[in-house]
C-alpha cells in the first residue's frame, strides 16, 4: 500500500512516516506542501493520501478540493490537531473520506489513522471492483436481449440496463421484487435471497411480467453473486432472459412442424432440438451457419462435438441439465475459439411428463459483452465526470443528463428528461429557441458564457462547450458544461488580493518595489519619493545597484547573492543614494519571485530608519545623561525585577549601606532591607506590579540608624505587565528627628493648657459664687438684675468653651492612622441617646486614613441629627467608590438644614446653639485633606458627604 503523507511540520513527517511503515505492506512517501503533494501525484500513483489541514499557502481541504477538480478520486484523509466543527464539516462535505485529529497517545492515535486508511482504501478498491462490474455489464447489456440488473444485499435496484429500462422505466433505488418483477412482496423461491443468505451460487427461475405497453413478456431470471477480492458477497448480478419467442417458438413447434422450421429459422438465436443423448435431430439455419454447415449436416451429432470438439458433455451443459431437472436451465458457455455465448436448455416432455429431449438456443454475445464492456466504461466515467454532461435534440429536449447535471441543478433525471434547455436557461427564452438552434446547426456548436437555473431559483454561472453530431441522421447537441463559481470566486479573490496589495503599496509609508534581473524595477509604490527623492516614474526601468552607496556595495552583493538562490532576506541594513546626494539608511526585506522554478527577481520593502538611527543616538545620549544624573543624586536608586533582584543599584545606596556597589548586583529585599521590613516590602512590590500604580512606605534601618522613605514606581512593561520597579529611597532621619520634637512639644503644650484650662474652670467657679451673693445683696431693681443675668450668662458661656478645648485639645496633637469607618461608627453608638431612632451602617471594609479623633466627627454629626433633626426616625451612615477613593454619607430623615444656611454651619459659632461641633469636624477631616459638605433638602433630612482622597481610602480585611 502506497500512502502520500502531507505536513508542512518535517518533525511529524519523520514521525508519521515511522509509525506507518511499522505496519506490514505500507510504504509512505511524504510532501512538505500541499503544493508538493500534487507533484508527487502527477509523478506516481498512490492508494492513499494522508495530509494536514492548515498549511502555509494551499490549506488541506484545498489540496483536496484540487485533486476533486483534476479527476483524482484517490482516498483521502485529513490528519490535524484543528478539530473546529466547521473544519470537520467542510472536509467531509468536500470529499474527504476520514477526518483524524492529532494529539493524545502516539500509539492509539497512529493505531487508529492506520485503521481508517485500510478502511478507506479497502472501501475504494470495493467501489471500483463494483464500477468494474457495472462497466462490464453497461458493455454487454446494451446489445444483449436480456435485462440485466445489479441488486444490494438491502434488495435494492443499483443499476439496470437499457433493456431492463425500456421495458420496467428507472427502477434504482427501488425493490427489485416490485420493480421487475411488479410484486408487492418478496417472489416465491427469490433467488436475491438464496444468494445472500445461504450462498448459493447460482438461482434460476421463471417470471411472466406484463411491461408498460400491456403485454406479457416471459423471462427466465438467472441471479449470480459479485464478489470482491477476499471472496465476500457484495452484490448480486440478476439476467432476466426475454423467453417469449421461445415460448411461442415451442407453441407453434408443438401446432405444426411447418410452422416451426419457418418460426425457427427466422430466430437470430442458434436452435437445435436433441434427444435424451443430446444427439442432434433438427437445426435452425443460424444454428448451421455459425459453423459454416447446412442444417442436414448436424443431424445425428452431439452438440459437444461440433460446437466444443468434445468426446463427453460439457460440465455444466444447460440443455443436460434441463432434461434432468425437466425445466428451462441457461449459463454462459465460452468456446475453444473464444466466443462467449448464452446457451438455454428446455426439456420436451410427452403427454405423460416423460422426457423426450430438449430444445437448445444459444446466441452468439461475444461481440456485443465487448462493446457493453467499452460503453460501460464510457457511461461511468460520463456520470462520474465533475462537468455537467446534457444532449438535447432540435426541440431543446434533453435527451441525456449525467449525475453532475441532477445535483447541481437539483433536478431527478427523470424530470430533467420531460424538461428543454429554456426551461434552465433563464437567458434564453423558448420565444427564441428555433433561433438559436439555426445558428447552432450553421456553426456546428460553439462555446459561450452564461448562466443556469437551479430548481431552487439560483442562477449559476456556467460555460459551455457545445458541439452538434447526427445520430440515426438526426441532428442532436452534446454540450459540456463547467461551473465557474469557483473560477469567478478565484479571479475576484485574485483581483481583490492584487488590488489590496496596490493599495496597501500605494499607501504605506515603507518603499516597496518589484525588480527584475532582466528589465530592472517594474514597479515603486509612492513613498520612494519621500524617502529618496525620486519620483515613481524616474526609476521604473532603472537597476536597483545604481542607487546604492559604495558604502553598502558588499551588503547589497550578499542579498542579491542569497535571494538568486531562493533565499529570503529579512532586516538587512543598506544606504540608499538620495537625489540630492546624501544617504538614506534603509533596512530591507527580499524574497525571490520565481517563474518556473527560476528565481527572475526580487520583491522588497524597505523602511526608512535614518530618523530612527538618529533617534536612537539621541536616547543612548539621554540615557547616558540620566545615568550620570541618577549616580550622582544624593537618595537611593534601585531597580528591581519580578524576581526582587536587584539589576541595577546607584553609588549612593552603596555608600549608604557601606557596600561595594558591584556586590550589590543580583541582590534579593533579604540582604537589602532588616528582616522585619522584607515581607511589607514585598507586599508593597507586589501591589505595584499588579496594578501598575505608584507606592510609597517607611522604615526605620537600625543597622545604620536612620529612616527612609521609600517610593515605588512601575519602570518597563511588556505588553499589559510591569516587569522592573524603580525603587527610590529618601533619607527622613532629620524630618523624623523634627517630628519628634514637635511630638514632645505637643505634649508639654497639652499639659500646659491642662493646667491652664483647670486654674481659669477653678476661678470662673468662683465668678458664678459671687454672682449668686451678687443677686442677692443688691437691691431687686429690674436694670441692676439684668446687667448680673448677662453676667453670670457670659460666664457660663465660657466655662463651656473652656471645657470644649478639654475634648479637642489631641486634635492633631498624633499622627494619623488607618481606622475602619464601620467599626469608629458602632464606637460611637454606645454614647449616643438614640433612643427609638434607628441607626444603620452599611460601609462594607472601607477603612480611612484620618486623625485619631474621627470618631469625634461621627459622634457630632450623628449627634447633630439627633438633637437638631426634630422628627428624625432613621440615621444611616453609608459608602461608596468615586474616582479611586470614597465617599461616606451620613443622612437622616428630619427636617433639613436650609439652603441658605448650609455653608455657614461649618464656620465657629453659627447654627441654632452657637457650637463649634461641625466646625471642628471639618477642620478634624481637613488633616488628611478629607472634605465635608451637606447636601440634603430641606424638609427631607440633612445630608453630609464625606470625600475621601483616593490615598486615604483603602478596602480592609
Amino acid at each position: 500500500m502506497h500512502v502520500l503523507l502531507v505536513d508542512d511540520e518535517q518533525m511529524l513527517l519523520d514521525i508519521g512516516k515511522l509509525f506507518l511503515e511499522r505496519q506490514e505492506g505500507i510504504r509512505v512517501q511524504t510532501a512538505a506542501s500541499a503544493e508538493e503533494g500534487l507533484e508527487c501525484l502527477e509523478k506516481g500513483e498512490f492508494d492513499i493520501v494522508v495530509s494536514d489541514y492548515q498549511m502555509p499557502g494551499m490549506d488541506g481541504i484545498a489540496f483536496l478540493k484540487e485533486l476533486k477538480r483534476r479527476g483524482d478520486s484517490v482516498p483521502f484523509i485529513i490528519f490535524t490537531g484543528k478539530g473546529r466543527e466547521e473544519v470537520v464539516i467542510e472536509a467531509l462535505n468536500s470529499g474527504a473520506d476520514f477526518y483524524v485529529q492529532k494529539g493524545g497517545d502516539p500509539t492509539s492515535q497512529f493505531t487508529d489513522l492506520i485503521h481508517k486508511i485500510r478502511q478507506a482504501v479497502h472501501h475504494r478498491k470495493m467501489e471500483i471492483k463494483l464500477e468494474d462490474e457495472r462497466n462490464r455489464l453497461e458493455q454487454v447489456s446494451e446489445n444483449i436481449g436480456a435485462c440485466l440488473a445489479i441488486i444490494g444485499p438491502d434488495f435494492r435496484v443499483l443499476w439496470t440496463n437499457t433493456v431492463t429500462r425500456e421495458i420496467c422505466g428507472d427502477t434504482e433505488g427501488e425493490r427489485c421484487y416490485r420493480a421487475l418483477h411488479g410484486r408487492s412482496d418478496e417472489c416465491p423461491g427469490c433467488g436475491i435471497r438464496r444468494i445472500f443468505e445461504n450462498g448459493a451460487e447460482r438461482a434460476t427461475f421463471e417470471r411472466i411480467f406484463t411491461g408498460k405497453a400491456g403485454k406479457p413478456n416471459y423471462f427466465e431470471v438467472i441471479s449470480t453473486p459479485l464478489r470482491d477480492e477476499k471472496g465476500a458477497v457484495y452484490a448480486a448480478l440478476e439476467v432476466a432472459v426475454p423467453i417469449t419467442e421461445i415460448k411461442e417458438a415451442e407453441a407453434a413447434l408443438r401446432a405444426s412442424e411447418e410452422e416451426k422450421g419457418i418460426i425457427l429459422d427466422s430466430v437470430r438465436e442458434n436452435i437445435t432440438f436433441q434427444d435424451t443423448d443430446l444427439r442432434i435431430l433438427w437445426a435452425n439455419r443460424a444454428a448451421a451457419e455459425s459453423i459454416a454447415m447446412k442444417p442436414e449436416e448436424l443431424v445425428g451429432r452431439h452438440c459437444y462435438e461440433l460446437w466444443h470438439q468434445r468426446d463427453v458433455p460439457c460440465f455444466g451443459c444447460p440443455v443436460e441439465k434441463a432434461m434432468r431437472t425437466k425445466k428451462p436451465q441457461r449459463g454462459d458457455m465460452t468456446t475453444p475459439d473464444g466466443r462467449v455465448w448464452f446457451v438455454a436448455g428446455y426439456p420436451v416432455l410427452d403427454d405423460a411428463g416423460k422426457v423426450q429431449g430438449a430444445v437448445e438456443t444459444t446466441l452468439d454475445i461475444t461481440e456485443r459483452r465487448q462493446s457493453q464492456d467499452l460503453l460501460r466504461m464510457i457511461q461511468y466515467s460520463i456520470d462520474q465526470a465533475e462537468d455537467l454532461i446534457l444532449w438535447f435534440g432540435k426541440d431543446g429536449r434533453f435527451i441525456y443528463i449525467n449525475n453532475a447535471a441532477c445535483s447541481l441543478l437539483g433536478y431527478r433525471r427523470e424530470e430533467l428528461l420531460d424538461m428543454r434547455v429554456p426551461d434552465i436557461s433563464p437567458e434564453l427564452p423558448p420565444s427564441s429557441w428555433d433561433d438559436e438552434w439555426r445558428k447552432a446547426e450553421k456553426g456546428g456548436g460553439g462555446f459561450l458564457r452564461t448562466v443556469l437555473r437551479t430548481r431552487n431559483g439560483e442562477t449559476i454561472p456556467v460555460e459551455i462547450r457545445g458541439t452538434l453530431v447526427r445520430i440515426r441522421d438526426r441532428p442532436v447537441i452534446c454540450s459540456i458544461v463547467r461551473d465557474l463559481r469557483e473560477r469567478i470566486r478565484t479571479e475576484e479573490a485574485l483581483r481583490a488580493s492584487e488590488e489590496m496589495f496596490r493599495e496597501i503599496a500605494q499607501r504605506s509609508s515603507d518603499m516597496i518595489y518589484t525588480c527584475y534581473h532582466e528589465g530592472g524595477i517594474a514597479y515603486i509604490s509612492p513613498a520612494v519619493e519621500r524617502i529618496l527623492g525620486y519620483t515613481p516614474d524616474e526609476l521604473i526601468g532603472e537597476k536597483c545597484r545604481d542607487y546604492i552607496l559604495e558604502s553598502s556595495s558588499d551588503v547589497w552583493q550578499r542579498c542579491y547573492d542569497a535571494v538568486s538562490r531562493g533565499k529570503t532576506i529579512e532586516g538587512e541594513v543598506i544606504e540608499f543614494r538620495r537625489k540630492d546626494g546624501s544617504a538614506a539608511v534603509i533596512e530591507v526585506s527580499e524574497s525571490p519571485i520565481m517563474h518556473h522554478g527560476k528565481v527572475v527577481g526580487v520583491q522588497t520593502v524597505g523602511r526608512d530608519i535614518t530618523e530612527r538611527l538618529k533617534v536612537t543616538k539621541a536616547l543612548e545620549e539621554s540615557e547616558r545623561r540620566f545615568r550620570t544624573l541618577v549616580e550622582s543624586t544624593e537618595e537611593g536608586v534601585m531597580i528591581i525585577d519580578r524576581a526582587y533582584r536587584v539589576t541595577y543599584v546607584n553609588p549612593y545606596v552603596a555608600r549608604m549601606l557601606g557596600r561595594d556597589q558591584a556586590s550589590l548586583q543580583g541582590s534579593t529585599y533579604e540582604k537589602l532591607l532588616p528582616p522585619e521590613v522584607v515581607e511589607p516590602a514585598r507586599e508593597m512590590s507586589n501591589r505595584v506590579f499588579d496594578s501598575g500604580d505608584v507606592a510609597s512606605f517607611t522604615f526605620f534601618y537600625p543597622m545604620i540608624n536612620r529612616w527612609f522613605d521609600v517610593t515605588i514606581v512601575p519602570l518597563q512593561r511588556e505588553e499589559t505587565q510591569v516587569i522592573t520597579l524603580c525603587c527610590v529611597a529618601r533619607d527622613i532621619t532629620e524630618q523624623k528627628q523634627l517630628g519628634q520634637s514637635l511630638v514632645q512639644a505637643n505634649a508639654k503644650l497639652q499639659l500646659l493648657s491642662g493646667i491652664t484650662r483647670h486654674d481659669i474652670l477653678n476661678q470662673i467657679t468662683a465668678l458664678l459664687a459671687y454672682v449668686t451673693l451678687l443677686k442677692e445683696e443688691v437691691p431687686e431693681k429690674p436694670e441692676i438684675q439684668r446687667y448680673i443675668d448677662l453676667i453670670e450668662q457670659l460666664t457660663y458661656r465660657i466655662e463651656g468653651q473652656i471645657s470644649f478645648t478639654r475634648d479637642y485639645e489631641d486634635m492633631g496633637v498624633k499622627q494619623p492612622i488607618w481606622q475602619n469607618v464601620r467599626e469608629t461608627v458602632e464606637r460611637v453608638r454606645g454614647s449616643l441617646p438614640l433612643d427609638a431612632i434607628d441607626l444603620s451602617v452599611e460601609t462594607g471594609t472601607l477603612e480611612i486614613f484620618a486623625d485619631p479623633m474621627l470618631e469625634k466627627v461621627f459622634f457630632n454629626l450623628i449627634g447633630n441629627s439627633i438633637q437638631h433633626g426634630e422628627k428624625v426616625t432613621a440615621i444611616s451612615v453609608s459608602a461608596c467608590e468615586r474616582d479611586g477613593g470614597a465617599v461616606i454619607v451620613v443622612e437622616d430623615d428630619g427636617v433639613g438644614i436650609p439652603e441658605e444656611t448650609k455653608e455657614d454651619i461649618f464656620r465657629k459659632g453659627i447654627g441654632k446653639h452657637k457650637g463649634y461641633g461641625l466646625f471642628l469636624a471639618k477642620e478634624i477631616l481637613s488633616i488628611t485633606d478629607m472634605t465635608i459638605r451637606e447636601c440634603g433638602r430641606a424638609g427631607e433630612g440633612a445630608r453630609f458627604e464625606i470625600e475621601v482622597p483616593a490615598e486615604m481610602a483603602r478596602a480592609g480585611s
